[in-house]
Formats: structure tokens, C-alpha cells, sequence
């Protein structure tokens, strides 16, 4: 029986009736201790004493629960009001992805945008052992602040148990679901062929998932089609693939994305949601650069050099004023904000480890400074880079960057050698441009460049950075190099000491307190 409206589940005041299913209602209520509305997702009577219900309750909250992802729905509270287990839950105002497609497929633009921001979301969960195993369009809200994935109820969660004289890594945590005998766990029309075998699954389940929700983002119709749930698992354990039709005005590269994502063995998809976010980032930029073609080329291309020619006006201006900043910029933060900028093309990353599981410096350089009193913002960058502004509008106390976040050796490797060094100079003069131009805008703003191998020497960093202050006067007193021990060969943000040194330079720069 659905909770009247008024009544209150603690400091939880329900407010009407979101929706239902057979699991349970969902309820927006009012968090009267904080003023914010929430949602209640409450098991129905009628199953709330079955140990597999509850169980699978249990297991969503701790997957949720575990998870700190702006994708991903958050969960606020666990609770039990008459014997009924309940969840209080971030409210997320929108429409499912279903809903969504009702009026009909995407458009690229759009469809790249929420493919990219589900995917972030998946990262978040892969990295905490944590498969969805059910991932699909109804399970994607789409809102004004982006995308949320929900519904982690039949996750599955790895950890390492013992057992006997050994231990390793086993699938401690099963559904309820699991335990029933000729039970599917997931929704067959995004089911991956292991899952419908009942194979172990692991993170390019949720990949194949992904690859099946692509298609109809692009097409606003199903991947695979069967008049019964028999065809439409057989069409799923086919070998052939579905091709996104030429009406759905995607590219090639996004084609093979999603072809990537459905390969029936595991080991031929995508192995890593991180390098899907990379590659969707890539087609999104191709994207981009196509529309502005002609006209809107050139309107583009006047901005980003308009903005570039702030940096240089706002330098004069500052000699002009004798070397004072006169505008005090924008207000200070709660605490100091931190934009890590760093690229994750091949050969950017520098532990092996790290750039396997999909990693970029930028995640190393979180966990270094995780438990310190900062926000911590990453900004992913690439030779086409550009979004001047909103880092600017971060308000960053500190940003950190890699010398070449905006170099792609991919380009630089194919050609002379003469001309390579030139395209990495050319990155560098861009990089260091960009931060006179947020000097400009925010006078609290500093900067620490981080290299492997262009600080070499006793007074590397000191002669790198008298030669951008000369260049641009305006980052005087506001730029630091920090030269990364162990060369082209060693480098890692993961060695102790290297980590125990950076830290220090944040610390030092921020003027903050370490724990």
C-alpha cells in the first residue's frame, strides 16, 4: 500500500508518489533536517519479507553507497519505516533515456555528450569492482545538469576473499537473483552474450551493455530484435554485429565504437570504459571541427584567438600598471580548487599500470592529494582543446598541468623531427599563454608545470620559468615548475617519493595545511 502523503519517515516528509514498479515505490519527499528534496525508494509489502528482495537492497545500497560520481545518483540515507527498507536517494529531476527516445533518436552532438558522461559514470563504478549488469535506457536519467545513471540493484562488486590456504579475487557479492534457477540477471535486449550463458561477467559486460544503448541513441531503435525472448537472445549471440544505417548521420569512427563495444567475445570489445570516454571525446571533437567548417570556422577560430590576444593585452596592461594587479577577480573559494590538467593520449601517461587500467597522470595526482582540505577538478586536454573559459569559471586556486596536455604525438611522430620539436613548442607556447590569460582574470591563480624530462638539469626548473615570466610577465611569482624524478624511462606519480614531492609543492604553493 503506497505511504500516505504528510507522512514522515523520520526527518523524511513525503511529498507525492514519483512512481512504482514491482520492486517498490518511489516516493519525493523533503529532508527537513537539510531543506532539500530527496527521493524514497521504498520495497513493497508484498515482497518485503523475501530474503532475495532484501538482499538486493541491501546490495544496492552499499554499491551506490560506495560511489562518488556527479553521473551517478548518489545515496544519502538507508532507513526502515514498518518494516519496510528504504533508501533515501539524490532526486533527479528529468526523463529517462527511454522517454526520451520515444521522440526518436539523437542527434550527434547530443548523443556524443550523454555517451561520454555515461561512460565517465562507468569508469567511477569499474574502478570501485563494481559491474552494473544492467545498463539501459530506462536505468539513464537524462537532466539539465547531464546525464545520472541509476538502478546499481543487481550489481555485482568484486573483493578479495580467503579461502583455505590461498586467497584471491572471487565474486563475493551475487544477486539474489542469481540464486533462482533458469533466472536471467539484466534485461535481455542489453544483455551480453556471457550473461546469457551464464558466464561470469566482468566490466565489458557492462561494455557490451553500452554498445547496445549507443545504437539506439543513434537509431531510436533496439541493437537486436526477436519476436520472443529465444530470437532475441539468438540474435544477441550471433555473430554478426548491427551497422548503424547511413540515415543516422553518425561517422565512421562512431560506428566503430559501437561495433567495438558488441564483439560477442569479451576479449575483442573494448577493455576499459576509459578508453571509450577517449574515443567518444575524439569523435566528438571531429564533430566539432566539421560543423564549424567554412563561415563558423572562422568565427570559432576568431574567438579562440581573441581569447589568446586577451592574455597578451591583459600583459601589457599589467606593465602598464607598473606590475600591480588591479582587479581583485572573483571571490575566494570555500576551499581552494584545484584543475588538474593532463591528456590521455598514448604516451602521455607515465605509469604503465596506470595507462592499462585507462588511467591518466591526472588520477595518480588525485590520489596523491585526496585527503587534502582541496576541490579537485580534472580537466582531460588534447591538441584541439578548448575550453578557455570554463576553467576559468572553475575560480582555480592552483592548476596543475602537464607541459604537454596539449601536444598529440600522434601528429608529431609522422612527421621530420625539425618539425615535430616545433608542434610540441607550439603546444607549450599555447599552454603557457592560456594560464597568462586566467592570470589575468584571477589574480589568486597559480600554476604548477609538471615534466619528465624538460627541466633536466640543477636549475632547469628556475631557467624554465625565468623564460616564461620574461615572455609573460603577468605569471611572475604565480609559476613553478616541478621537474618529475625517474626521466622519460621511470617517471611515476605512483613512487612514494614522487608523490611525497608533489604534495609538498601543492601544500607549499596553497599554503594550506596537510593532515
Amino acid at each position: 500500500m503506497p505511504i500516505a502523503l504528510g507522512t514522515r519517515l523520520g526527518p523524511y516528509e513525503i511529498l507525492d508518489l514519483a512512481g512504482a514498479g514491482g520492486m517498490g515505490e518511489v516516493y519525493r519527499a523533503r529532508d527537513t533536517r537539510l531543506g532539500r528534496t530527496v527521493a524514497i525508494k521504498m520495497i513493497t509489502d508484498a515482497i518485503g519479507d523475501d530474503p532475495h528482495v532484501r538482499d538486493r537492497f541491501e546490495r544496492e545500497a552499499r554499491a551506490i553507497g560506495a560511489l562518488n560520481h556527479p553521473n551517478i545518483c548518489a545515496v544519502h540515507d538507508v532507513g526502515n519505516y514498518d518494516g519496510r527498507d528504504f533508501l533515501v536517494m539524490e532526486y533527479v529531476d528529468g526523463e529517462t533515456l527511454d522517454q526520451r527516445l520515444h521522440r526518436g533518436p539523437l542527434k550527434p552532438p547530443e548523443l556524443l555528450t550523454a555517451a561520454i558522461e555515461i561512460a565517465d559514470a562507468l569508469v567511477a563504478a569499474h574502478r570501485e569492482g563494481i559491474t552494473h549488469r544492467d545498463l539501459k535506457p530506462s536505468n539513464v536519467m537524462l537532466t539539465r545538469g547531464g546525464v545520472k545513471l541509476v538502478d546499481f540493484g543487481i550489481a555485482k562488486q568484486r573483493r578479495t576473499v580467503q579461502s583455505g590456504a590461498t586467497s584471491g579475487p572471487e565474486d563475493a557479492l551475487t544477486t539474489a537473483l542469481a540464486t533462482m534457477p533458469g533466472t536471467l540477471i539484466g534485461t535481455v535486449p542489453y544483455m551480453a552474450p556471457e550473461q546469457l550463458e551464464g558466464r561470469p561477467v566482468d566490466d565489458r559486460t557492462d561494455i557490451f551493455s553500452f554498445g547496445a544503448v549507443l545504437f539506439e541513441m543513434a537509431t531510436g531503435r533496439p541493437a537486436f530484435a526477436g519476436a520472443s525472448t529465444a530470437a532475441l537472445a539468438a540474435a544477441i549471440l550471433s555473430e554478426s554485429r548491427p551497422r548503424l544505417p547511413d540515415a543516422a548521420g553518425a561517422s565512421r569512427a562512431f560506428d566503430r565504437i559501437i561495433s567495438g563495444c558488441l564483439a560477442r567475445n569479451p576479449d575483442e570489445r573494448w577493455q576499459h570504459a576509459a578508453d571509450l570516454v577517449r574515443a567518444l571525446r575524439w569523435a566528438r571533437d571531429d564533430l566539432s571541427e566539421t560543423q564549424v567548417a567554412g563561415a563558423a570556422s572562422s568565427r570559432r577560430q576568431w574567438m579562440i584567438h581573441a581569447a589568446w590576444a586577451t592574455a597578451l593585452v591583459a600583459t601589457v596592461v599589467w606593465l602598464g600598471s607598473g606590475g600591480r594587479i588591479t582587479d581583485h577577480g572573483p571571490p575566494p573559494n570555500p576551499q581552494p580548487v584545484i584543475v588538474l590538467m593532463d591528456s590521455p593520449l598514448p604516451g602521455r601517461v607515465y605509469d604503465p599500470r596506470t595507462a592499462a587500467s585507462g588511467g591518466t597522470n591526472a588520477d595518480d595526482v588525485t590520489d596523491l592529494l585526496r585527503d587534502l582540505p582541496v576541490a579537485i577538478r580534472k580537466e582531460n586536454t588534447s591538441a584541439v582543446w578548448h575550453r578557455e573559459e570554463q576553467v576559468v569559471n572553475e575560480n582555480p586556486d592552483l592548476i596543475v598541468s602537464h607541459l604537454s596536455c596539449l601536444f598529440d604525438s600522434r601528429v608529431a611522430n609522422e612527421q621530420p623531427g625539425v618539425v615535430s620539436e616545433h608542434i610540441f613548442d607550439q603546444a607549450e607556447t599555447r599552454l603557457i599563454t592560456f594560464f597568462a590569460y586566467v592570470a589575468s582574470r584571477n589574480p589568486r591563480t597559480r600554476f604548477i608545470v609538471y615534466s619528465r624530462g624538460r627541466f633536466a638539469g640543477n636549475d632547469g626548473e628556475a631557467k624554465w620559468i625565468a623564460d616564461q615570466e620574461a615572455r609573460l610577465p603577468v605569471l611572475g611569482g604565480r609559476l613553478y615548475a616541478f621537474a618529475v624524478p625517474g626521466g622519460p624511462q621511470n617517471a611515476s606519480f605512483r613512487d612514494p617519493a614522487t608523490a611525497q614531492l608533489l604534495r609538498a609543492r601543492v601544500v607549499g604553493v596553497l599554503g594550506i595545511q596537510a593532515p
